[in-house]
């Protein structure tokens, strides 16, 4: 570029007056110019005509002598989205001449152009230079931070403004921190500001209840709107359309319909609703809330219909199913030439999917291929959900492959999708791949795959899902919590679940999984207890609690638990829709109270199919053959049409009336409805055929089947064999059940008694030997929980009460005869109930021919509740009780193995599901009785959670047994320490014993004291002698009577023995039970353990009684007659400083039955208390 030197002319030229005039004429005229160029021109200009100005500024010498010329520049720059070229010119500009109105300007233009962080940063330069700011300058600066959710910043400029004392009669500034806080989510801050303000403005009011609405307080907003209303007195407090479209949007989080239409009510009044945001506010408001009619009319008054107004009415039809009127309305969108959006889009496809409109879902995904509509991610997704619900999975596959980026959403979308449509270990694949790729997983794809884990019994990929949401701190996702209980719940494992539900911030259905886990698990007081806590809490229940809480209610037969409950649901304004009134016909048909479900069955007007099966069902279970076959007639009356489940109970209702013809035209009526009669009925007609007498047909029924017979129906036949005593058939029938189903334990079993029965003992040994030969073992049998509650001379009965599946182990039609017996009120012996419960168990089709187990619970109205056990074996002929608690010691953590030592001697016993090595190893030893079960179940719980607990059976004692001839305490120690060498256990032990097995403990900690660490002593009678009885020591004066006492035969002496055991015992058992008990808890090796008493007392003297070395603890009842509390400290003398004598008052010699708790505070204070690691300072 050329310079050109000035001459002394030119010099004199702009030094002259002349020359300034001309100056100042050019400087207004620039002014004029952009001034001029700013408001008028601004928006029909260019940026190169801006470009020239600015030129012909620079060329003129203005461009650092004029600020206002400046200022207009910089507006003029930041109008143009060219804030650098604003920052450009206000730095020229020297440092003097920034005032407060450049600094504004520069501000604001990069405010305007959204950097809100330069703005914040010429706001510090600002403050740097020494420039205070203005009411113009804070406003700007405080809603930069709100935009960059800046609140510490924000907080700096509230502090300077309250410092200064500036701006405090400014509106501006004081909405402008509203909006602020309001931003950064501080509402508590935002109302204050707000209430500190003198004058309040429509921009203050406006920030105020847009913040609430966009801060999830939409309530809040609302009374602020209301607010605002009532003190409007001008044009500047009344609310404009930015005001009203917050309060439309608080009634659409709200669905407050009637809010909202009072709010159009008010902008119809004051003239608004003719704004075009105002009506997109209504119209959304209105879509949101779901009213179609109210949407229909409003969009028809949107002048100028944009995108979002069609997607509003379109959604709104979506929402509701109403998919044709959705596709009119597309068309008529694209008649006005709109073109769909992908939010539009995808709200059409949502739709097709959530109402399964298949057809016109890929029909409509066709079309927005042929036409090439905007096909992005959102809409991706949208096709890729629609196509998992309707459950076409070539297509959601296709899809998902041919999606050319696939977000987190696609894979998430994915990974549920397959757990929907039951592809369990394609989701598990999937999410390992996310996890491979390092794909964000949301929480909806880990419940997906924690559900998918729980399906599959992947419980060791669920536990590794679990590790990786604890350590990626997800564990407090409600959700996530949710799914991982009841993972945790159908795999029994009710600890962890437990401990989840104690950590997780709870909803209704953490609560109603957690209840769910117990039940599944056959918890079900547990289930109604923490039914009662959710109460205690103040959380209501909803329909899916009460109706686990009802199903847990008819497991256990509780009618006064069901009926509190009924209770609750009436007086709590619940309505009762159909599967609650269901639940509770149910449950009340299964506590014998049969009227009382007719009444709620008749209540229900329009009753579907699960109504009449749960009627029949009743009906069927209590035996009433005649009032099931009329509920089938009014069912097939009212055209309502049966399935195989209603066939299924009236043929069990008829096999135990003995109906057989009635039974045969039900049989023959499934061909009607077109059923296909399945395993269960063709097992119940077998039962029906049999019961009758009619083996032959029965048998040409079996043989007839089109579909292979399983072990119900063979079993039917089987027991109907033995009924009759068609032995010949019986083994015919149980050499084809074998070849049908070689795996069946009870089949060998059955032809092996046959065979004995008919003495052809070579065949019974033959067919012993096949067993062994096919490596088929001896399974456990099931077991059916029931009880009886007493009062006094069994004035009444109580109930039948079923555990889970093991009421019904096969199915709904197993044991419903044995209700029978319970839902009598009139009182019938406990002999005859068992009589005839175990003809209903040996009836029906569950019956296969290994052991059945029937345990039944006596809640007696004195002081305790007494459990017995009944075994009830194949023959009939023996049964066994064992005092027990009904609760399983496999919920616990146990198993039950039997180990054969290899000499005659076999040794059952409790063993740990999972041996913790870092866990020591406890050994509970029981004392006469009969087996380990009654005496350790409530200690088990407490207990397995630090210790490898292992409870044996001693000799003679439940399964175990010996062929050997010794009867020692020392022999029992010996097999005890055997049995647990076989388990692997060697060393580390802890042994407890009661009564009889503190005799065996000690021995044992005599025997191998190398591995005994400590011993617990409970009115264990060791240091004995045999001369204590001579003596008068004991209450009974020979060892004959003791034996007669110890080992009951009649009532008499079944009382003589309470009283003995038990500090107050009571004197309210009825002889007719003690009789039943009697009859078959003491007869099973009665020699065996006659035998055992006599070998404790023979030729024992203390001198002749090893002392053992290890910590020992002595606990004794202070009223103690079996064994006097002299033995105890006789006891204590004799072992020394190593032992320590607790003498527990108020209690005799049972104090596991009559103390539980103290027994097991002393237990833990001597056992588990110096496991548990030192606290700090100790």
């Amino acid at each position: 570029m050329l310079k050109l030197k000035p001459t002394r002319l030119l010099k004199q030229h702009f030094a002259s007056p002349h020359h300034q005039l001309l100056f100042y004429s050019t400087s207004n005229y620039l002014n004029c110019h952009l001034d001029s160029f700013l408001s008028t021109n601004a928006a029909s200009s260019t940026v190169k005509s801006l470009f020239q100005s600015h030129a012909l500024i620079i060329t003129s010498g203005n461009s650092n002598d004029n600020i206002f010329i400046s200022s207009k520049l910089i507006s003029l720059y930041a109008f143009f989205n060219k804030p650098h070229c604003s920052t450009k010119v206000f730095d020229s500009l020297p440092i003097p001449k920034k005032d407060v109105f450049l600094w504004n300007s520069v501000i604001k233009s990069h405010f305007s152009n959204g950097n809100y962080s330069e703005s914040f940063a010429y706001y510090l330069k600002m403050r740097l230079s020494n420039t205070l700011p203005n009411d113009f300058t804070v406003p700007m600066v405080v809603s930069a931070c709100a935009e960059l959710r800046w609140d510490v910043c924000g907080r700096y400029v509230h502090g300077l403004v309250l410092k200064s004392s500036l701006f405090v009669l400014s509106s501006a500034v004081g909405s402008s921190f509203v909006f602020m806080y309001a931003k950064c989510g501080s509402m508590g801050d935002a109302h204050l500001v707000f209430d500190e303000m003198i004058v309040k403005d429509v921009v203050a009011w406006t920030a105020l209840v847009i913040g609430c609405v966009q801060n999830g307080q939409s309530e809040k907003g609302l009374e602020c709107l209301r607010d605002m209303h009532r003190v409007a007195e001008d044009g500047d407090t009344r609310p404009n359309f930015r005001t009203l479209e917050g309060g439309f949007q608080a009634c659409a989080n709200l669905c407050a319909l009637d809010e909202g239409k009072c709010l159009h009510g008010f902008v119809v009044k004051t003239g608004l609703g003719f704004d075009p945001l105002v009506q997109s506010s209504i119209l959304s408001m209105y879509s949101r809330c779901g009213s179609v009619g109210d949407s229909y009319a409003s969009f028809s008054e949107v002048v100028d219909k944009d995108v979002i107004s069609w997607t509003s009415i379109i959604s709104v039809n979506a929402r509701f199913g109403l998919m044709k009127e959705c596709l009119d309305i597309f068309w008529e969108m694209q008649v006005d030439g709109l073109c769909a959006d992908g939010i539009l889009i995808s709200s059409m496809v949502l739709g097709f999917g959530n109402f399964m409109s298949v057809r016109e879902g890929k029909a409509f995904h066709g079309l927005i291929i042929r036409r090439n509509f905007l096909f992005n991610q959102l809409v991706h997704n949208a096709f890729l959900s629609m196509y998992c619900k309707f459950r076409i999975l070539s297509m959601a596959e296709k899809l998902f492959i041919r999606i050319p980026n696939h977000s987190m959403e696609s894979w998430n979308i994915m990974v549920h999708g397959y757990c929907k449509m039951g592809q369990e270990a394609k989701a598990i694949e999937l999410f390992r791949n996310m996890q491979q790729l390092g794909i964000e997983v949301d929480s909806n794809s880990l419940v997906s795959v924690i559900i998918s884990c729980s399906q599959l019994g992947a419980i060791r990929i669920g536990r590794s899902l679990h590790c990786q949401i604890v350590k990626s701190y997800m564990a407090d996702n409600t959700s996530i919590a949710n799914s991982l209980i009841d993972m945790y719940g159908k795999v029994g494992n009710l600890t962890v679940a437990w401990r989840i539900f104690n950590q997780t911030q709870r909803d209704v259905i953490t609560w109603n999984t957690m209840m769910s886990a117990y039940t599944c698990c056959g918890h079900f007081s547990e289930a109604i207890a923490l039914f009662d806590q959710m109460l205690l809490g103040n959380l209501m229940p909803d329909l899916a609690t009460l109706l686990t809480v009802v199903s847990a209610c008819s497991h256990l037969a509780s009618w006064e638990k069901g009926e509190r409950i009924h209770c609750y649901i009436k007086e709590g304004g619940y309505e009762l829709c159909q599967s609650l009134v269901t639940a509770l016909i149910d449950m009340y048909a299964k506590c014998g109270q049969i009227e009382k479900s007719r009444e709620l069955f008749m209540l229900i007007e329009e009753k579907d199919v699960v109504s009449w099966n749960v009627m029949i069902s009743g009906y069927a279970m209590h035996g009433d053959a005649k009032s099931a076959l009329q509920i089938f007639q009014q069912m097939e009356e009212s055209k309502a049409k049966p399935n195989d489940l209603t066939f299924l109970s009236l043929l069990n209702a008829c096999a135990h009336a003995g109906l057989v013809e009635e039974g045969k035209f039900l049989f023959s009526r499934m061909e009607h409805y077109s059923i296909k009669p399945n395993l269960k009925h063709y097992a119940c007609m077998t039962d029906l055929l049999g019961r009758s007498g009619n083996l032959q047909e029965a048998e040409a029924l079996v043989m007839s089947m089109p579909i292979s017979p399983d072990g119900g129906v063979w079993g039917a036949l089987l027991s109907s064999c033995l009924v009759h005593n068609e032995t010949e058939m019986g083994i015919r029938i149980a050499k084809r059940a074998i070849d049908f189903y070689p795996e069946n334990d009870g089949y060998y079993i059955l032809i092996s008694n046959m065979y004995s029965s008919m003495g052809w003992w070579e065949e019974a040994e033959r067919a012993r030997e096949m067993m062994k030969e096919r490596g088929v073992g001896k399974k456990a049998g099931w077991s059916a929980i029931m009880r009886l509650k007493l009062q006094y001379a069994c004035e009444k009965t109580y109930g039948l009460m079923g555990s889970g599946s093991l009421l019904y182990p096969k199915n709904e039609a197993a044991l419903h005869n044995a209700s029978i017996v319970f839902c009598s009120i009139k009182p019938i012996p406990l002999s005859q109930a068992i009589q005839q419960t175990w003809q209903a168990i040996s009836n029906s089709e569950v019956y296969n021919g290994s052991h059945l187990y029937v345990r039944w619970g006596f809640h007696v109205s004195w002081h305790r509740e007494m459990k017995l056990f009944l075994s009830v074996p194949v023959s009939g002929s023996l049964l066994s009780f064992c005092i027990a608690s009904f609760t399983s010691f496999s919920s616990a953590g146990l198993r039950s193995s039997t180990t054969d030592l290899g000499d005659g001697t076999v040794m059952h016993v409790w063993i740990p599901k999972l041996h913790v090595q870092s866990k020591p190893t406890l050994v509970l030893i029981h004392g006469f009785g009969a087996n380990a079960m009654w005496q350790w179940n409530d200690f088990i719980s407490p207990l397995i959670s630090r210790f490898n607990v292992y409870v044996p059976d001693l000799l003679f004692f439940g399964e175990s047994y010996t062929t050997r001839p010794e009867r020692s305490e020392q022999f029992q120690a010996e097999c005890v320490v055997r049995v647990m060498e076989a388990h692997g256990v060697v060393s580390g032990m802890n042994v407890v014993g009661i009564s009889y097995g503190g005799f065996v403990g000690y021995r044992m900690a005599a025997q191998v004291k190398e591995r005994i660490e400590k011993v617990v002593l409970c009115c264990t009678g060791v240091c004995l002698e045999e001369k204590d009885m001579e003596e008068g020591m004991f209450k009974v004066k020979s060892v004959d009577e003791a034996v007669s006492i110890l080992l009951p035969q009649t009532p008499e002496k079944m009382r003589e023995l309470m009283k003995l055991s038990f500090y107050k015992p009571t004197e309210r058992v009825p002889s007719c039970f003690l009789n039943d008990f009697i009859h078959v808890m003491c007869t099973e090796y009665l020699q065996e353990r006659k035998d055992l008493i006599l070998a404790l007392h023979k030729d024992r003297n203390l001198s002749d009684l090893p002392k053992i070395t290890q910590p020992t603890l002595i606990i004794w009842g202070e009223h103690d007659q079996i064994f006097p509390l002299e033995l105890g400290h006789r006891l204590k003398r004799h072992l020394g400083d190593n032992a320590e004598l607790v003498i527990i008052k108020n209690a005799g010699h049972a104090i596991n039955a009559e103390k539980p708790k103290e027994l097991f505070k002393h237990l833990k204070s001597f056992l588990i208390d110096p496991l548990s690691p030192a606290k700090p300072g100790n």
